[in-house]
């Protein structure tokens, strides 16, 4: 069964912050804490059965072309985004509404699938500088509550966002103060350097090293036209991130220069969610500053408290340093707002491993995997949660598939001999160890390298594999304190400095 505070969640949450060995982690006066109580209220008010929900379906491209394709589902992300930052609302999460294209589902099937009680779908059609839109927000009945057409030039994108999202609300009823100002801002005046960020957004969005790496050249190619493009910045920081963390092998280039955008996109525009969740997400990764982690991704959530992303990664974070109840709130939020993230589910995985509850880890991980099939961080998880159920052959097989994958590197090879091992196949697993390339470079997957000495049973190289992995930032070195594979040496002296 799911692990349970005895509190409410949100409110042992809090109490746990307050509660933080860490000074910093904890609310710093009165002030904040009367915030955090204020939240818990609004958002216990926001989550009742009576406040509104809808799910913005992915846009239809009418043109038919795929180069108009990141336009159309762009348009989508960027009407998600637009209603997210209505606190009154909630808003079903991208990468479920996407999970659903072309299924050719009902609107009352889409509605339980997704959880809300209204969809919003439309189509887009772009021809030239000419942009027509049709939309329709209709409830789980079939009712049309609203519907509208717009047919304008492309210079007026933003203000067509804009007046979507405003009668989306004026139709569930829900009233904006003025002081509220617009929910779309543009995000830049250039808009071949906005078109530019969709096409690396659509690219970073298939999560894998070769689209991460035109998404990479699509983002720097926007920021060469708009200096100060803030969402640019965090996504292009973000697809360094991601691409450090798949391939295990990062760079003293790609780490800072990852941070440099961070810190760049939060100086350019201090109200961009995203600026502030690629800050803690680099803090995370490669720095370990968890004050600064919340800090950052608390900030994201102030802004939009509907960001997936950013709850996400607290949820993540809060698991890597063992705050496993904190983190399960998280997740479960995460998972409320977009039920069909797989990302989530596969961290949802790693929790219940940590916990010791391998057939719950697997159950996730498994689910997660039917969702989105490439995720190789969550085939991963559930290869370690079948080993630790003392499922050898289906762990063995778990990384021998993930060793065959085309961006395999010495990772995969590495947690393949750690599988080895732990399965008794001692002599199998060192045979294949000897094979893995660059073992001498500090940068060449020091953590799972450490890993595969841990299953050997060669503390020693494990502790001075691990000591790279510090020295080089390997990403993954954040997860150290909970990962079960580790477990061995945690009753030895050195791995108190880790």
């Amino acid at each position: 069964t799911s692990r349970r505070p005895a509190l409410p969640p949100a409110l042992a949450a809090l109490v746990m912050r307050c509660l933080a060995k860490d000074a910093e982690l904890r609310p710093q006066t009165a002030v904040e804490l009367l915030r955090a109580l204020d939240d818990l209220s609004l958002n216990a008010t926001n989550r009742r059965e009576d406040r509104p929900s809808v799910a913005v379906l992915p846009m239809v491209n009418t043109a038919g072309d795929a180069e108009n394709a990141h336009f159309s589902d762009g348009l989508t992300d960027e009407l998600i985004g637009a209603l997210s930052k209505v606190r009154e609302l909630s808003v079903c999460g991208r990468t479920s509404v996407f999970a659903l294209k072309g299924k050719g589902l009902d609107i009352r099937t889409i509605a339980h699938t997704l959880h809300v009680a209204h969809v919003l779908e439309g189509s887009v059609r772009r021809s030239g500088e000419r942009l027509k839109v049709r939309l329709q927000l209709v409830d789980v009945d079939g009712n049309v509550l609203w519907a509208e057409g717009y047919d304008r030039t492309f210079t007026d994108v933003f203000d067509v966002q804009e007046d979507i999202a405003q009668a989306v609300v004026r139709a569930l009823k829900i009233h904006l103060a003025s002081s509220r100002g617009p929910l779309v801002q543009p995000p830049t005046k250039d808009l071949v350097a906005y078109e530019l960020f969709l096409k690396g957004r659509a690219m970073r969005r298939r999560f894998t090293p070769p689209d991460l790496r035109r998404a990479i050249a699509y983002f720097e190619q926007a920021i060469a036209r708009d200096p100060h493009y803030a969402t640019a910045k965090a996504w292009l920081s973000d697809a360094h991130v991601l691409l450090t963390v798949l391939e295990g092998n990062p760079t003293s280039q790609q780490v800072w220069e990852s941070r440099r955008l961070a810190l760049e996109a939060v100086a350019d525009d201090g109200d961009v969610a995203d600026a502030h969740w690629a800050l803690g997400q680099w803090h995370m990764c490669f720095e370990r500053n968890w004050a600064a982690v919340d800090r950052e991704l608390q900030h994201a959530l102030a802004l939009n408290p509907d960001h997936v992303d950013a709850r996400h990664m607290l949820g993540l974070s809060l698991l890597h340093q063992g705050r496993l109840d904190e983190a399960e709130l998280q997740l479960n939020q995460t998972l409320a707002t977009d039920p069909l993230l797989a990302e989530a589910r596969g961290t949802l995985s790693r929790l219940f491993l940590s916990a010791g509850q391998y057939e719950l880890a697997i159950s996730h991980a498994t689910e997660a995997i039917e969702l989105n099939p490439g995720q190789v961080v969550v085939l991963a998880a559930r290869g370690h949660a079948l080993l630790q159920a003392h499922r050898y052959d289906e762990g063995v097989a778990e990384f021998r598939a993930l060793a065959g994958l085309p961006w395999s590197g010495d990772r995969e090879r590495a947690q393949l001999v750690y599988a080895l091992a732990c399965a008794g196949r001692t002599a199998e697993g060192r045979e294949l160890f000897h094979g893995i390339n660059d073992l001498t470079s500090e940068s060449a997957a020091a953590y799972h390298v450490a890993m595969a000495y841990v299953g050997l049973g060669d503390a020693d190289q494990a502790f001075a594999w691990l000591r790279r992995a510090h020295i080089s930032l390997d990403p993954w070195i954040s997860a150290l304190k909970i990962d079960p594979a580790f477990a061995p040496l945690r009753g030895d002296a050195r791995f108190g400095p880790m």
